[in-house]
């Protein structure tokens, strides 16, 4: 021991190799401290993320509804990683819990595949039905504010098949983006193609490169050019559905409009405002109610009478007298006739 202690001062118990291999395994021992220390911290914050999540549900949860940004909170305070994988855990755990929904669930199994008895302390304990509406509000909350990154990241992935395909084609094209159509263009001097159309262009050209590619011998070009053909046809179909889509509401709506101005009921109701007194509800015009027509003529042709003395005085006149009423209780064999 002391003769090894002796070598190893002096640099010489290991061969180069073995220094190399030493030095290499020290490196991996290091590598794994700090995993195990960074798995450790993380743990911790997980568990402080299942705490907030329990804290937040109740203090604003009243019973009966969950306020729409609760999740909002605990987001921002520990990222949408660590509460998607402690919400997820939660729901992997306790998924023969019915409360849970089962898109939740489906969710939840693709980001935590299975229960870790590891990970049982940051289970949130919070009542499974509200969990559940909370963690609808994590991934609606998530969807939205990852939905500019995916977007953007289908541009540059667009924009770079159609750069290969030109590269690959010898072609010089300016390959770009229009953000009002949401289409690439490509542009070669002083014509712009867009969409589709840039598909139409590229891909003919494309299908003789590889037919070329294959006749020569080059089968590695051929079967990159056939990768880039194939996701390249994805682009194009999409824009041809765009297009059908877009044509269809169109005529649809077209449709629509003529049916409804085509209905008797709208015909009946057009009005020429140059004839007076047409009823616009399809009534005969110049028809009135007879008591008002008869007051309007009154207004008109006699409005020194008094109006309410005459109105009394027929009401007086229409009236039925009352027929008088004979007491017939004390006549014995006696008949009593109108004409008496």
């Amino acid at each position: 021991e002391k003769r090894i202690s002796e070598l190893v001062k002096a640099d010489r118990y290991l061969s180069p190799e073995g220094k190399g291999a030493y030095e290499q395994y020290k490196q991996e021992q290091a590598e794994k401290a700090m995993r195990r220390e960074h798995e450790k911290l993380e743990h911790g914050l997980r568990v402080e993320c299942k705490e907030a999540i329990e804290k937040a549900i109740a203090e604003r949860f009243d019973g009966y509804t969950l306020p729409r940004d609760t999740a909002q909170g605990v987001i921002s305070q520990y990222g949408k990683e660590r509460v998607e994988y402690v919400l997820a855990n939660t729901i992997t755990q306790l998924s023969h819990d019915g409360r849970f929904s089962v898109n939740n669930k489906e969710w939840a199994k693709a980001l935590v595949s299975y229960a870790d008895w590891q990970n049982r302390d940051f289970i949130v304990t919070s009542h499974p039905a509200v969990l559940d509406g909370f963690t609808n509000q994590v991934r609606r909350y998530i969807e939205r504010d990852r939905e500019p990154e995916k977007q953007l990241a289908d541009k540059v992935a667009e924009m770079a098949a159609v750069a290969l395909i030109c590269g690959e084609l010898g072609r010089k094209d300016v390959v770009d983006w229009n953000e009002d159509t949401q289409e690439v263009t490509l542009t070669d001097g002083e014509r712009t193609l867009e969409g589709k159309a840039v598909y139409d262009a590229l891909l003919t050209d494309a299908v003789d490169y590889v037919m070329l590619q294959t006749v020569t011998g080059d089968a590695e070009k051929a079967l990159q050019m056939d990768t880039l053909i194939k996701e390249a046809r994805g682009y194009s179909e999409r824009y041809s559905e765009q297009t059908e889509k877009a044509a269809e509401k169109e005529t649809d709506t077209k449709e629509r409009i003529a049916d409804y101005i085509d209905e008797p009921e709208l015909k009946n109701t057009v009005v020429n405002e140059s004839e007076v007194g047409q009823d616009v509800a399809g009534e005969e015009p110049g028809r009135e109610d007879a008591e008002t027509s008869v007051v309007a003529e009154g207004d008109a042709n006699f409005s020194d009478i008094d109006k309410l003395a005459v109105c009394e005085n027929l009401e007086q006149v229409e009236k039925p007298e009352p027929e008088t009423q004979i007491d017939k209780s004390g006549a014995v064999n006696f008949r009593i006739t109108p004409d008496q």
